[in-house]
């Protein structure tokens, strides 16, 4: 991370401390959502810009982006059903995948913030929740034997250590015949990524695509990309 970024981002961070120990005891905020943001507040995170990355619509807790949006502007409710296992990877505090938790089966996401899943944990047993499990790791370590129905990879694939193909391919190995990637991209000004999807259409076809502009930085695409069930040359 930039030093002068860091720098400016500790602050924030400390201001924001303060400022939630002040509304906690104005009785602005619930005790959770207190404790929650003490967790958060207590490292610099590189996302969210001082705010936890996602909302929780359930718990009116706010976030840097809405899952109510995101979930519409996805049209996930078409896509989704009581019988899919879903995969998150770098899922964050994981309160996305948690709020769609009850259109599905199951629900693992993965997330290698220690902080970040504590907080995603909290959440999970305070609204007793039992079909959502994290798993604190990098993805280039997970040893899954499950297969998904459904994955999500959220404007991470430029992040998570793999060149595309590489990381294509093992999205290809998760998921069951026939299942379902939802991929976001970065910054539509920077990424590629619709020339990178056209590179591997021996692994996936794109089955549906759009545009998301819910974070204020930043406009991105995503794409619903199908698993082909024929041979490929795994290079």
């Amino acid at each position: 991370m930039n030093p002068y970024y860091f720098l400016k981002n500790y602050l924030k961070y400390k201001i924001m401390y303060l400022k939630n120990e002040i509304n906690f005891r104005k009785g602005r905020v619930t005790k959770l959502e207190y404790e929650l943001k003490r967790l958060l507040y207590s490292n610099v995170q590189e996302w969210g810009e001082g705010y936890f990355y996602q909302s929780y619509p359930p718990l009116n807790i706010p976030g840097w982006r809405s899952t109510l949006s995101r979930v519409k502007i996805y049209r996930l409710e078409e896509y989704l059903n009581k019988n899919m296992d879903v995969l998150d990877i770098g899922g964050n505090v994981g309160f996305f995948s948690t709020y769609i938790s009850k259109l599905v089966n199951q629900v693992s996401i993965i997330e290698k913030n220690p902080k970040l899943v504590k907080i995603g944990e909290k959440i999970i047993g305070f609204s007793k929740i039992d079909n959502v499990k994290f798993f604190c790791m990098d993805f280039k370590n997970i040893n899954l034997k499950n297969k998904y129905d459904f994955i999500f990879s959220f404007a991470v694939h430029g992040w998570i250590g793999y060149e595309f193909r590489e990381y294509l391919l093992k999205l290809h190995e998760l998921l069951k015949n026939e299942g379902i990637v939802l991929i976001e991209s970065h910054n539509i000004k920077n990424d590629d990524l619709h020339e990178k999807l056209n590179s591997v259409q021996d692994l996936f076809s794109i089955i549906s695509t759009g545009t998301i502009d819910d974070d204020p930085r930043y406009v991105r695409k995503f794409y619903y990309l199908k698993k082909n069930s024929r041979q490929y040359n795994g290079k």
